[in-house]
């Protein structure tokens, strides 16, 4: 049966096995769970890491999670899922569980950061720019993170020196 809500996507380990949905982070891609693939198959787990760069843009807010939460229905068929997180996904994947409601069986948040929408979070951190940017801008900043990928695989100092140039305070010590 064909998908209502298309969402491109990869499957690791084994087909069979219990459903896990990896929600990657950005910059980040579903090809990274393939470092999963021995551990997935050896405990019988089937991980599924939607792209959801994929995802019409026009989607925003309520109706993004929505969509997401209706393509992991999909494909459970019934099962209760388990929602593995990392970083800046933390956000989404929670938004989404909303809409999941008793199909999700556990949440593991790794690395998580806050919904920045919740207060004024923004103001002195020094990721300030790129979260408003994936905020107001998701398309540019879908382009942020791939030239941000390319960058980490080529010019990996320089890349860290970006990414910490405007740490202040606390954080600059780190």
């Amino acid at each position: 049966m064909p998908m209502e809500n298309k969402v491109d996507y990869l499957a690791y380990g084994d087909p069979d096995g219990k459903i896990i949905i990896y929600f990657h982070g950005a910059p980040g891609s579903p090809e990274e769970c393939s470092t999963f693939e021995n551990h997935a198959k050896k405990y019988r787990l089937n991980i599924i890491c939607f792209d959801r760069f994929s995802i019409d843009s026009a989607l925003q807010n309520n109706d993004y999670y929505k969509y997401i939460a209706n393509a992991i229905i999909e494909i459970a068929d019934g099962e209760k899922v388990d929602l593995i997180v990392f970083s800046i996904s933390c956000h989404a994947a929670i938004e989404t569980s909303l809409y999941l409601k008793n199909n999700v069986r556990d949440l593991h948040l790794i690395s998580s950061t806050a919904p920045l929408d919740a207060a004024n979070f923004l103001d002195g951190m020094a990721g300030e720019m790129v979260f408003s940017l994936a905020m107001k801008h998701s398309s540019l900043f879908i382009l942020l993170s791939y030239w941000q990928t390319v960058l980490a695989k080529m010019a990996p100092t320089a890349l860290t020196a970006m990414l910490f140039a405007s740490a202040k305070g606390e954080d600059k010590l780190l």
